[in-house]
């Protein structure tokens, strides 16, 4: 099954089957009359509370920050308290490479622990740091990441697994992995991915895989795809934008050059 529309008539598996975008999620919640506020992961609750229950759920609005205190500027100790205002800023930063060390780096463990332990020191803090950073190692710098970061932990996942691979084509994979249902973790099977796909010569989401800045040719009649169960081609001419885009990908020509070829084979016009 293709990823269907996200749209009221969706049913609560099919949502939390596929994967969305921000942006889709946030372009649902604005339609549906719900609140835009929040991470990925808020919105994707508050809207499969709507689809459970038809309804806009009741929200408790978060309290204002009532701390004043500057995280730019004060000065700093081991005894300072972790205010509701707390901000990652470089006054804090200069702090804990003098108290932990040169290889101290905020991270995303870091940065959710410290806005969740208002009232807690900054001596804590540099223990709970420690802490982490002394798992990571252990773990060989296989950290947890929270489960709305799906594409960082695939990612990461891939390459660790594919170390001849590279940064761009485990995107690739990661394009194609995301429209199907089901989980969105690596798995060694995820190689196929890309042979596997059926697909059409103008199926958008798998030649945007390829090539990212492929918006479609509207004139194209689409054609059934060709397979010898090994590989899936598209039969019939590929869209000229298309194999314009990659050409440029590939730098085979330079872009002027590139654009007469275009000119040519979808005006018939030589353009000098």
């Amino acid at each position: 099954m293709n990823k269907p529309p996200l749209n009221e008539q969706l049913s609560i598996q099919d949502f939390r089957d596929f994967y969305w975008l921000k942006e889709e999620l946030i372009a649902f919640c604005r339609t549906a009359g719900l609140s835009t506020r929040g991470a990925k992961k808020e919105l994707a609750e508050r809207i499969a509370s709507y689809l459970q229950m038809g309804a806009i759920p009741t929200e408790v609005r978060q309290r204002r920050n009532d701390s004043h205190f500057d995280w730019k500027r004060a000065p700093l100790s081991l005894d300072t308290q972790i205010t509701d205002n707390y901000k990652n800023t470089e006054n804090v930063r200069a702090f804990f490479i003098k108290e932990i060390g040169t290889h101290f780096r905020f991270n995303t463990y870091f940065m959710n622990w410290t806005k969740q332990n208002a009232g807690k020191t900054l001596q804590e803090a540099k223990e709970e740091w420690i802490r982490f950073y002394s798992l990571k190692k252990e773990n060989k710098d296989q950290s947890e990441i929270p489960a709305q970061f799906e594409y960082n932990t695939y990612i990461r996942d891939f390459l660790k697994d594919n170390e001849n691979k590279t940064f761009q084509e485990a995107i690739q994979y990661w394009k194609v992995k995301r429209t199907q249902r089901g989980s969105k973790k690596y798995k060694k099977t995820d190689l196929r991915l890309l042979h596997d796909t059926r697909h059409t010569s103008n199926d958008l989401s798998y030649l945007q895989a390829f090539a990212p800045g492929y918006s479609d040719e509207k004139n194209y009649l689409p054609v059934p795809a060709v397979t010898d169960k090994k590989m899936i081609t598209a039969s019939g001419i590929a869209p000229i934008e298309f194999a314009r885009e990659i050409f440029t990908i590939l730098q085979l020509w330079n872009e002027a050059d590139i654009d007469k070829w275009f000119q040519l084979f979808k005006h018939g016009v030589w353009n000098e």
